[in-house]
């Protein structure tokens, strides 16, 4: 009598150690993966740990915008997918929001959501800029700029007369875009290493 044949036990394939994890996650909502949905909750959480560690400490305006706009252009460099950046913005706007950390209260969330528009409505333009000095510098003073958006109302209330608040916010304005062009001066360089390691999600 035959002796009934063995199933063949099932063949373990090692994963390339050249090959991210990141880049292995499912597919999970209208075709977004996991690994960016992690990449942008990551700079949203890097967006409100910058502005917790130095908006005490340090007085000078507008310098937040270094920080926002470096982690607003990492993440559209990271998640090339329209309106990238401003989820990320969005996030870190309501989280901050939630803890009750601004004094400006719901209009806070307009200095993330407002320059994330500008970086996304570029980026849409222009895909490149992540990966280019120059476009992600003009990027980022752009939308460092338009941070005073979210700043009229509340430094027009704060102010004793409205040409004190003009003054206010020229000065913020401007710094916002110098810090704005700093930081995002900064991302082209780390994206195109990230890229040749292949750490992004894309």
């Amino acid at each position: 009598m035959a002796c009934p044949r063995r199933a063949a036990s099932p063949t373990w394939v090692p994963m390339s150690s050249s090959e991210p994890i990141l880049q292995t996650a499912e597919r999970t909502w209208k075709g977004v993966r996991l690994s960016e949905i992690v990449f942008l909750v990551v700079m949203a959480a890097r967006i409100l740990l910058s502005k917790g560690l130095f908006h005490r400490h340090l007085h000078v305006p507008g310098h937040s915008a270094f920080f926002l706009l470096f982690f607003l252009l990492m993440a559209k460099g990271g998640v090339a997918r329209t309106g990238s950046a401003t989820a990320a913005a969005t996030l870190a706007g309501a989280d901050w929001l939630a803890m009750g950390l601004g004094s400006e209260g719901p209009l806070q969330v307009l200095t993330y959501v407002v320059p994330a528009l500008v970086v996304d409505a570029f980026c849409a333009r222009f895909p490149s800029a992540p990966r280019s000095f120059v476009l992600a510098g003009l990027i980022g003073a752009a939308a460092g700029f338009s941070r005073v958006v979210g700043l009229i109302p509340g430094d027009f209330a704060a102010a004793a007369d409205p040409w004190t608040a003009v003054h206010v916010l020229a000065i913020k304005s401007l710094a916002g875009l110098a810090f704005g062009a700093l930081g995002a001066a900064l991302v082209p360089s780390l994206v195109r290493k990230l890229d040749r390691s292949r750490m992004f999600p894309l």
